[in-house]
């Protein structure tokens, strides 16, 4: 498998917009000897030379163009263009069932269609680009056979269908556009593309004398015009010299590099071009009726104060002082870097990761997962059946690890942190080993169930879990099927395991035992950092902080990161990695109660069982409404705000889902009553998740009796946070408090320097009622006997103490 060969067919062509993009990514995908590329395209001779410049090998495909506009004649011309791409779909078909490509890569545009057409019918993975803001035809038609959208704008900008299949890509340009010294230059470029544009030329003939009173003027006709700038160039005498003329460069990075203003058509390279260059730019639109994309990413632009605009149709007078206008204009936008520089090198990775994707998914048929039972395993196990494969695997709960259990049937053998070679699955990593079977652990996995996938990923010590539900569950309310993977069990209304059909992928990325950094996020939000899992973090802080700051510096170009501005370490991680985030496009939101943030959380207050909140995000005001209390809660709402604003989620659905929203189970989970007391689980282990479920408790709890039962999970972060454990429940406002003993997790523990003893010890010299039980029946007895109608009970740990609960709410939740 690895030294077989990749095989890539690019498809484009028709003008210079659909064919250089190609080249910039074919230029980083050449790199990798173990990859043939073919270009096809319409057979243009202007076409052919620049490919064959690039040295890839040219297939000519017959195609057509539909045109919407125009009397007879163009009918019949559409009627003769339909058979043509009636041909050249059967030519396709043939040529790529003989070479049977790995991926399809097209630019769009007509050129490309019969192409993508004939990969669909031969089910070929395939990823399309689109430059403008506004899909043209040939792409709308492309995009309902495509695997993978990449979009030159930001994909909130198109519609949910587009979406659902796009990512955020920019435009690939030539390095020479960011590389070039652009902050100097005098003069005016202007070009109508690659084909020239006579209404434009037209203008400038008009107005050339005065154009060259603002300064030299470098004017590309295209062919048909040539001639007559020429002529008028020879009658201007003195002034012949600053006004240059050619038919059409392949040097465009000189001569912007060389002006101060760029006056051009509004095709989407030709902008992205200028900006990557910080020129001034003035556009002028094809008219709607012939190229409406053009006027859409005109407006674009003049609406973001990046580029003037110019309507043709207002004469050479006009043009003139419009021409000067943008001349003079100094603009700080203007010198934004709409653009930016890992635009090939994006999409060339994207493009391998579907192969990588599509032979993962060939050649791993029989696949066994060492700790099936834990919640991320069988998370996994229910993925892969999705996606037809064989799935066995082995736990502690269900039959123990055996040697026997691991045969030569066997293509791969995933495991989980809790079964590596340390701990009692060692004599399958053995036997695994023995018989040659790739081994490689869960995070591995899911990173190769994703690579394909715009992965959103929520880390952080706390809230990871809610946070995930929400963003997935805001997603599937606004009619999205992302992939889902966190760290729960499935509940009514969130679903915590699914393939999806959308190219989204929401994860829960854990951060012990660096798990996390197996992950290239699109999206990554960050909910906290602080010490938790030492037992992996021997270096405390320092060392947390480190790998933090290398998840983010896994995001993708162009992607985005979410943080809690309230947390100051994060606030720390986030700046030092400004460089980073800067130079790579990757835009960064902050959310919080601190004034600071960009979506800022303001009036929480309890509110019947739940709670109501505002987020201020540019100025606008949104209210919220919810179902479950606790600030920690308007946190994480606000990140899942950050992210449905960034993949354009409509707002009032957002709310609306959120006011439906009743939680992840085992988070603040209601589990019942019993004798009229209410009965809550949740997950917390760690002292942080206490303070926030005790201020949660205090939100919705009865006026009377508070009874807390908590099962501290694993010695060693109860050695750690001993003291923060004390403090907690001490000052918290509980009437009865019971601690059970400290659950052990096999191969990550330390001897105890501190017991549940010790603990309840102290809270009895704090004058706390609490009391020491042996195990689950003590603490059912001691509720059993003591609740009243109108207590409010509270069971936390990371174990099976829920059990408490459902023993006497008669609830069957897991």
């Amino acid at each position: 498998m690895k030294n077989k060969k990749i095989k890539i067919i690019l498809a484009g062509g028709g003008t210079a917009g659909h064919i250089y993009p190609v080249l910039e990514v074919a230029k980083i995908l050449k790199k990798d000897k173990k990859i043939e590329m073919v270009f096809f395209g319409s057979g243009k001779s202007f076409e052919k030379s620049v490919v064959a410049k690039a040295r890839i090998p040219y297939q000519k495909i017959f195609s057509g163009k539909l045109r919407r506009n125009g009397g007879f004649f163009v009918k019949v011309r559409n009627i003769f263009d339909f058979f043509m791409v009636a041909v050249g779909l059967i030519q396709a078909i043939i040529y790529l069932s003989l070479d049977r490509p790995s991926i399809i890569f097209s630019k769009g545009g007509f050129a490309s269609l019969p192409t993508v057409l004939a990969g669909a019918f031969l089910k070929i993975p395939i990823i399309i680009h689109e430059s403008d803001i506004v899909m043209g035809l040939a792409n709308k038609i492309a995009s309902k056979f495509a695997t993978s959208i990449a979009l030159a704008f930001d994909i909130n900008n198109y519609p949910p269908n587009i979406r659902r299949k796009a990512f955020y890509a920019g435009l690939p340009l030539s390095k020479q556009f960011f590389e070039k010294n652009s902050n100097t230059g005098r003069g005016v470029l202007i070009f109508g593309g690659s084909q020239g544009a006579s209404s434009l030329n037209k203008l400038v003939f008009e107005s050339i004398k005065e154009l060259l009173e603002i300064g030299p003027v470098v004017h590309l006709t295209g062919e048909n015009d040539f001639d007559q700038a020429i002529k008028i160039r020879s009658q201007l005498s003195s002034k012949s010299n600053l006004y240059e003329v050619y038919k059409f460069s392949h040097q465009m990075s000189d001569l912007i590099s060389k002006s101060k203003l760029v006056v051009c058509r509004a095709g989407a390279g030709s902008i992205f071009e200028v900006l990557a260059m910080k020129k001034n730019l003035l556009l002028v639109p094809i008219s709607k009726d012939v190229a409406s994309h053009q006027q859409y990413n005109a407006n674009f632009f003049e609406k973001r104060a990046l580029a003037e605009v110019f309507d043709q149709s207002e004469g050479a007078e006009k043009f003139i002082k419009a021409v000067n206008k943008a001349y003079e204009r100094e603009n700080s936008k203007m010198k934004l870097n709409f653009a930016f520089p890992a635009s090939s090198e994006l999409l060339s990775q994207e493009i391998l990761a579907q192969v990588s994707y599509q032979n993962f998914k060939k050649r791993y048929k029989k696949i066994f997962l060492i700790g099936i039972g834990g919640v991320s395993m069988s998370a996994i196990a229910a993925i892969l059946r999705k996606m037809r494969k064989r799935v066995t695997g082995s736990d502690l709960k269900s039959g123990g690890h055996k040697k026997t259990n691991i045969n030569k049937s066997i293509d791969l053998v995933v495991y989980s942190s809790a079964a590596d070679k340390k701990s009692k699955a060692a004599v399958e990593h053995e036997r695994a080993h023995r018989l040659k079977i790739p081994v490689i652990k869960r995070s591995q996995m899911i990173a190769r169930l994703t690579q394909s996938r715009s992965v959103i990923a929520i880390s952080g010590m706390h809230g990871k879990t809610t946070t995930s539900a929400l963003i997935s569950g805001a997603m599937n309310y606004s009619g999205y099927d992302p992939g889902i993977m966190i760290g729960a069990p499935n509940g009514k209304k969130v679903n915590t395991a699914s393939l999806g059909k959308d190219r989204f992928f929401v994860l829960e990325a854990c951060e012990y035992d660096g798990s996390f950094l197996d992950f290239h996020p699109t999206v990554a939000v960050i909910t906290n950092i602080e010490e938790e899992h030492l037992d992996y973090f021997r270096g405390g802080i320092k060392q947390i902080k480190h790998e933090f700051e290398l998840f983010i510096k896994n995001i993708k170009p162009g992607g985005l990161l979410v943080y809690c501005c309230d947390d100051v370490n994060t606030e720390n991680i986030v700046s030092d990695c400004g460089e980073f985030l800067n130079q790579n496009n990757i835009r960064v939101m902050a959310y919080g109660f601190s004034p600071k943030s960009n979506i800022v959380i303001r009036d929480y207050a309890p509110s019947q069982g739940g709670a109501s909140f505002k987020f201020v995000y540019e100025n606008e005001e949104f209210e919220i409404s919810s179902r479950v209390a606790g600030k920690h809660f308007a946190k994480n709402c606000a990140a899942s705000f950050a992210v449905s604003l960034f993949l354009g989620l409509q707002r009032d659905r957002f709310s609306a889902f959120i006011n439906d929203f009743s939680g992840v189970k085992g988070r603040f989970e209601f589990y019942g009553k019993f004798k009229g007391a209410s009965f809550y689980y949740d997950y917390g282990h760690h002292p942080t998740e206490l303070k926030s479920i005790f201020e949660a408790s205090r939100d919705i709890s009865s006026a009377g009796k508070k009874f807390f039962i908590f099962e501290p999970h694993q010695q060693d972060r109860f050695n750690n946070f001993y003291e923060d454990f004390f403090e907690e429940i001490a000052k918290s406002r509980f009437d009865v408090i019971g601690i059970l003993p400290v659950y052990a997790v096999a191969g990550r523990d330390a001897r105890a320097k501190f017991t549940s003893r010790d603990l309840v010890d102290r809270l009895e010299k704090r004058g706390k009622l609490a009391f020491y039980l042996e195990g689950y029946k003590e603490a059912v007895d001691l509720l059993k006997s003591n609740v009243r109608s109108g207590d409010f009970v509270l069971i936390c740990g990371a174990t099976n103490v829920h059990v408490v609960a459902s023993a006497l709410t008669k609830s069957k939740k897991q």
